[in-house]
């Protein structure tokens, strides 16, 4: 709830609004300036010798500012470090400093090493002290708005459990928890119970309005149960004026941060409490805690940029004094924020990409032609062999066949001498398709699927044709025109010269469909008879070697063969070879 200032408080107040205190003079010197600056872990204290201004017009205002030369920071990381507080040799220490960084902290900012602190003593019953518990108020209370008449009131709760081997409690109500402390706290509406079992069973120790006592309405006054400490006992006041009830409160106004101020209970208030019995304290404050004499702040990791920094004296009620020092800084942007680095680190960056790129680029082409070059190589050796094969191998057999075809003729007919010789005759003629089929697969010059493609059309038809089995055949003519290396064109023709003959020899087929087609960077070679079909369980083809040789060489070419049968419905055979290295599943018509 809001405050109004008494009138012997409000003119305690505007005493110490005076920048000593309450210790006027026509020109107070300076108790303001700035000890130590370090960044990054490098001293600056160089830096603070230049004073570029100390303004002090000759006037009671007692108006001072400490203005130093610009200080420039090449930008390394770490943390900028500063001290400040009353100059070597001065006669005087701040009240009350505050600081801010302008360029990084949004507003005005207290040391937070001072606070104020609600102390609980507990003694024995030959009132030795035992233990003890504090309860710290730092900063600016949540209803503070700079001005106490105009600022609120916070209810605070807090629970303790009684220490063993206690038998008094006494509390305090002390500006003391740090040496340097400076401020005003104003506390009201004190309650402690002993807490029980339940709401019935609580026990009030202490109901304090501060209503009780003499001469109240001055803020140096007696209340009835408590009693002035310290070193600063001006600070212990009175307050009067709360708008609700027009109640009183303690005050503690603590101009000296050389000393403290405090209110405890009198010796013969103090209370008794029961060892592990829950105390519970509830008050109602607003405060204003800040540090005098000197100080030291830190900021982690500042980015570059042009700053200033602030540190002022306030009185205890933290209105400005007048004076101050300003140190303006200057972080220099890190070496690699700057335009022209970064243009550099770009066309370096491009220099080297490109220079990566053009040797990726040679090393591939090294590897390419590389591989060329044994690529030709290899095709150089399969057309010697075939050249070899076909010149030699098939100049003999040419013989065989020759000789052996002449020497049946000049036999007695019917003769067994004369069957011998054309077994041999036909021995041959079947070799020399066969080296015909190997010359076929070797030469590299047959290496393109169109050529593959009229190979086995040519060979179907003629294989077919002495079987007295009409051919048909469907060949797609969108088909690509790329290469098909030897080894797939060989497994492919070897498996589809198997098929064939597994219909001539099995199928009792009268008429044969073949057909070709590009699939999904494969090719699709299906093989359809009209014959008798068989049971894929029972049938001795599939009990035997016939379709898992077809199946194993089609493997090696990452290929793959289905086989669709039933009796008297005929048989498909479907044979894919991808020619991207994948295997893909065939797509049934």
């Amino acid at each position: 709830m809001p405050c109004a200032a008494a009138p012997e408080v409000a003119a305690v107040s505007a005493e110490l609004k005076s920048p000593a205190g309450g210790l006027k003079s026509a020109i107070r010197p300076p108790v303001v300036g700035l000890r130590a600056l370090s960044y990054g872990g490098r001293n600056y204290n160089a830096g603070l010798d230049n004073l570029t201004e100390a303004s002090a017009p000759p006037s009671s205002d007692e108006v001072r500012v400490q203005r130093y030369a610009a200080v420039g920071l090449a930008h390394k990381g770490g943390s900028l470090t500063v001290a400040f507080g009353s100059p070597d040799g001065a006669s005087q220490y701040p009240v009350r400093l505050r600081y801010k960084l302008e360029g990084y902290d949004p507003e005005w900012r207290d040391l937070d090493r001072s606070f104020v602190h609600l102390v609980l003593k507990y003694l024995d019953e030959n009132k030795v002290p035992v233990s003890r518990a504090e309860f710290r108020s730092s900063g600016n209370s949540v209803g503070w708005t700079g001005d106490l008449a105009k600022s609120e009131l916070t209810r605070r709760t807090e629970q303790v459990v009684v220490p063993s081997r206690a038998a008094w409690m006494d509390i305090w109500i002390d500006s003391g928890g740090h040496d340097e402390n400076t401020g005003v706290w104003l506390v009201d509406d004190l309650k402690v119970w002993e807490l029980g079992n339940g709401i019935a069973s609580r026990r009030m120790l202490l109901d304090e309005g501060f209503e009780n006592g003499r001469a109240l309405d001055s803020p140096q006054g007696d209340p009835e149960f408590w009693v002035r400490d310290g070193g600063g006992l001006a600070g212990s006041m009175v307050w009067k004026g709360l708008p609700a009830s027009s109640a009183h409160a303690l005050m503690i106004l603590d101009g000296n941060p050389s000393d403290y101020a405090a209110w405890r209970l009198k010796d013969k208030n103090l209370l008794p409490v029961v060892p592990g019995k829950k105390l519970e304290l509830k008050w109602s404050e607003v405060y204003s805690i800040g540090c005098g004499r000197a100080g030291e702040v830190s900021y982690p990791d500042l980015p570059s940029g042009h700053y200033q920094f602030r540190v002022q004296e306030v009185t205890a009620m933290g209105i400005p004094t007048g004076q101050e020092a300003v140190l303006p800084l200057i972080i220099a942007p890190p070496f690699y924020t700057n335009i022209w680095f970064r243009a550099a680190a770009v066309v370096s960056l491009l220099a080297l990409a490109l220079g990566l790129e053009r040797m990726r680029a040679r090393n591939r082409m090294r590897r390419k032609l590389e591989a060329m070059e044994r690529k030709q190589a290899v095709q150089q050796e399969r057309a010697r062999i075939a050249r070899d094969i076909h010149d030699d191998l098939g100049t003999v057999l040419s013989r065989i066949s020759m000789v052996s075809e002449s020497a049946a003729l000049e036999t007695q007919p019917g003769s067994r001498q004369q069957e011998r010789l054309n077994e041999i005759c036909d021995a041959s003629r079947q070799l020399t398709r066969t080296m015909e089929e190997i010359v076929w697969a070797q030469d590299p010059k047959h290496d393109s699927l169109e050529n593959t493609v009229s190979y086995i059309c040519s060979f179907a038809s003629d294989l077919l044709a002495v079987a007295r089995i009409t051919c048909r055949l469907d060949i797609s003519m969108d088909l690509p025109g790329i290469t098909l290396e030897a080894e797939k064109r060989h497994e492919l023709f070897l498996v589809f010269k198997e098929v064939l003959n597994n219909i001539i020899k099995h199928a009792g087929a009268s008429e044969v469909r073949i057909s070709l087609e590009w699939q999904e960077q494969a090719i699709l070679l299906t093989i359809e008879d009209n014959g008798r079909g068989f049971s894929p369980a029972d049938s001795p083809q599939a009990k035997g070697n016939g379709l898992s040789n077809m199946q194993n060489r089609l493997q090696r070419v990452n290929g793959r063969v289905e086989v669709h049968t039933e009796p008297g419905k005929g048989t498909r055979v479907e044979i894919l070879l991808p020619l991207n290295h994948q295997t893909e599943r065939i797509k049934s018509p």
